[in-house]
């Protein structure tokens, strides 16, 4: 194209005589007009038979929402099912604290390194409604609802995979400790996906068990130290650049410190869609 727009350009700018450059002119354009026409009639028939992705929608949602919010199941369904995953392991295979922690660590630094410019990688229904009340400008309340109700879809499919991928190893476990779901024992295998207080697996002694009141400041405290870290690295003030990549590792770091301290006693949950 840019060959023969430069040949073309050539002969009109040889052509002297103004009639015969006119007349050059519009044997030149005349193609480029039935070409555009063309081009606008499959883009017409494109939309017809598309009625999904239509006048930039999806199912009646804006493409880009829709983008964003397909950004969030998908980074909270690898993040939870990862997550879930090692947690699968620790219980039925007796493996350490600490190794959870570091895997929930790396998650979710992976996650939001690959997914922070789709959706801005809040994985957390508490990030999103906090980010609406700090910033009250870069998000709708509608939004934040789309985004809340990804993130749980994203976690129950996460959940879901991990419930099947160690189907096996969990009936086992249960089988081996003598747990029987549809009883006060179940929690121990249910931990697996879901949060418990206290945590079912540790062997602590019951008496001088924090408190009920003392294990949900925990969680508050866990989970605002989780924000905190977040919403400063992402201020505009803060010096650390995104070209650093540092901040998925710093979130990732905080997550794991989290976890670590908190995780034995409320099993860390930081996140409503967890």
């Amino acid at each position: 194209l840019f060959v023969v727009l430069s040949q073309s350009y050539s002969v009109l700018t040889n052509t002297a005589e103004p009639k015969k450059r006119a007349t050059l002119f519009n044997r030149l354009k005349s193609p480029i007009v039935r070409s555009t026409n063309f081009i606008n009639e499959l883009t017409v028939e494109a939309d017809e038979r598309t009625p999904l992705i239509k006048k930039n929608k999806i199912f009646g949602v804006s493409k880009d929402l829709a983008i964003e919010c397909m950004g969030e199941v998908v980074g909270t369904a690898i993040l939870i099912g990862v997550g879930t995953a090692a947690c699968a392991c620790a219980i039925t295979k007796g493996g350490a604290d600490l190794g959870v922690a570091a895997t929930w660590s790396w998650i979710i630094a992976a996650m939001i390194a690959c997914l922070s410019h789709v959706s801005g990688a809040h994985f957390n229904p508490a990030i999103s409604i906090a980010n609406k009340i700090i910033r009250p400008d870069s998000m709708t309340w509608w939004k934040v609802l789309f985004f809340s109700v990804s993130q749980f879809l994203g976690a129950s499919i996460g959940s879901f995979a991990t419930l099947n991928l160690y189907a096996a190893p969990i009936l086992a476990f249960e089988k081996r400790t003598g747990v029987i779901r549809s009883t006060a024992t179940g929690h121990k295998s249910a931990a697996i996906v879901a949060l418990f207080y206290p945590s079912p697996n540790l062997q602590l002694a019951v008496p001088g068990y924090p408190s009920i009141l003392t294990a949900t400041m925990m969680e508050i405290i866990g989970t605002g130290l989780l924000a905190f870290v977040a919403f400063s690295l992402g201020h505009g003030k803060n010096k650390i650049q995104d070209s650093s990549g540092s901040k998925p590792i710093i979130i990732g770091f905080t997550v794991g410190t989290i976890a670590t301290i908190f995780g034995p006693i409320t099993m860390a949950g930081l996140n409503p869609a967890r």
